[in-house]
């Protein structure tokens, strides 16, 4: 027997050197870290490294007038090396006022790399809609010396604008825009930044239906929206992009199939990389309507693939923070999965899938559902690493902004030896 065992002791000694071991890597998320709860927070918005946030308070700063809706503060907040600072004043003219079933909403934006920041503000005497207040896009740039004061940047006349995207660079912005006196269309443009100056508006969207929720892409050369089809039916997912001379491609229908009401397309994202669009909708080929799936879009050379679901099913929570948050390449996603209690969205859930050799797997969860704990608005850095939230935290009671960070461990193993 000890000749034997001496016999083993040799041979698994002898496995390392030979380079016969192996590498294994188990990945996994952290509990939720507060990182703030000071006031309400909405719409919050993150840039690449998910290190800076931007988001409005929804409560507003003018004594008396509970019911305007034109003065909402936007803050910023950044990770400092380990700590996050004070929320920094951006503007004070906010607004987040619905008008008719549009909402009109300042949704604060950061560039990607953190420069730029872009909010929908009001411009005048910010009264209710009916006393001639204006709505703009107002933009503040970081320099030296910190964020500048937010300036308007000029639009289209005479028009309510809402839905706000912006590049990596903070070069270029994408909106909807209302004609309240015209042809009552709803219409996506860009605006794009040349040095210090913005140029003027590019409709790009059709004139003869209405476009909302656009969606821009990091390097600000592509956009997806959402459409009526005329007279009725469902709804339709375009994709526009801009050509080598500078102008734009018409708009190209990707998905014709989303179903108004049951659909939550309004939350669709590009990968930071623009080669994977993902979007929700029922299983429409199934006729499962009640329940919403993820879908991505692959680019496939110069073209878009067919679609491919990413996640189960889970049930249609038509709210804000719906969007998915997703790494650089597309292929890892965090998604909200609400729950009912006693008919009441009281339980939402933070969920992952990742997708290995072209396939994507069942979800693991990144916060446990938990009646009372709603997490929204997840947004997470380009490299997968770090995700940021609206949701609580053991240092809150109440909701608050929380981050989550992924660890990767590392273990050996020694494969099975064939004789």
């Amino acid at each position: 027997m000890h000749s034997r065992w001496v016999l083993l002791l040799c041979v698994l000694a002898l496995i390392p050197l030979s380079g016969a071991s192996a590498m294994a890597a188990s990945g996994s998320w952290s509990a939720p870290l507060g990182i703030y709860n000071g006031m309400e927070v909405v719409f919050p918005s993150a840039n690449a490294g998910a290190t800076q946030i931007v988001f409005l308070n929804p409560n507003g700063t003018t004594p008396g007038y509970t019911d305007w809706y034109y003065d909402r503060q936007v803050f910023f907040m950044e990770d400092t090396g380990g700590a996050w600072s004070t929320p920094v004043v951006i503007g004070s003219n906010g607004m987040d006022r619905p008008t008719g079933w549009l909402p009109i909403v300042t949704h604060p934006v950061i560039s990607g790399d953190g420069s730029t920041i872009a909010y929908l503000g009001c411009t005048g005497v910010c009264k209710p809609v009916t006393q001639g207040d204006r709505y703009d896009i107002y933009v503040s740039r970081r320099g030296a010396s910190g964020w500048s004061s937010a300036a308007a940047v000029a639009t289209v006349a005479e028009t309510l604008s809402s839905q706000i995207g912006i590049s990596a660079d903070g070069k270029t912005l994408v909106c909807v825009t209302f004609i309240p006196f015209g042809d009552l269309r709803y219409r996506v443009y860009v605006v794009q930044r040349t040095g210090e100056t913005w140029g003027s508006p590019t409709a790009i969207s059709s004139d003869t239906v209405n476009a909302f929720l656009p969606v821009l892409s990091r390097d600000g050369k592509q956009v997806i929206w959402r459409s009526n089809q005329t007279g009725g039916g469902s709804d339709v997912l375009n994709y526009a992009s801009q050509l080598p001379g500078g102008g734009w491609s018409a708009p190209q229908a990707l998905i014709t199939n989303l179903i108004l009401g049951l659909s939550v397309a309004d939350y669709s994202s590009f990968s930071s990389d623009g080669n994977s669009i993902f979007y929700w909708n029922v299983d429409t080929v199934g006729s499962d309507l009640t329940h919403v799936y993820l879908y991505v879009l692959r680019r496939v050379g110069s073209a878009w693939g067919f679609p491919q679901q990413v996640t189960p099913g889970v049930l249609p929570y038509t709210n804000e923070g719906f969007t998915a948050a997703v790494n650089s390449d597309g292929t890892r996603v965090v998604y909200p999965d609400p729950l009912l209690h006693a008919d009441v969205f009281d339980d939402v859930s933070l969920q992952m899938v990742e997708n290995k050799s072209e396939t994507w797997g069942a979800p693991a969860a990144v916060s446990a559902h938990k009646e009372g704990a709603m997490y929204r608005f997840p947004m997470m850095s380009d490299d997968g690493k770090r995700l940021l939230a609206l949701g609580p935290s053991p240092e809150y009671d109440g909701p608050g902004l929380a981050l989550f960070t992924y660890s990767v461990k590392y273990f050996t193993y020694l494969p099975f030896m064939k004789k």
